[in-house]
């Protein structure tokens, strides 16, 4: 399983579409493994979904989860 595949299973199924036309046309691989180490930090606290994955205009890498937070890189 490739790391693209690895954060699609962290997708939350409501919004998948949208974010897995980011993580395969967009997203850097360095972006893609900082994704999957932020959810995995997070779900030492409880479980993560993403429901969003965008890059701003201005070129930030933005993450958000079901749980309302948001990082921003």
């Amino acid at each position: 399983m490739n790391i693209k595949e690895i954060l699609k299973e962290h997708v939350k199924k409501d919004n998948r579409e949208q974010v897995f036309d980011i993580i395969d046309n967009k997203m850097t691989e360095g972006d893609v493994k900082f994704a999957i180490s932020y959810i995995d930090n997070l779900d030492t606290i409880s479980k993560h979904e993403v429901t969003k994955i965008e890059y701003a205009d201005n070129g930030n890498f933005c993450i958000q989860c079901s749980t309302g937070i948001n990082y921003i890189k």
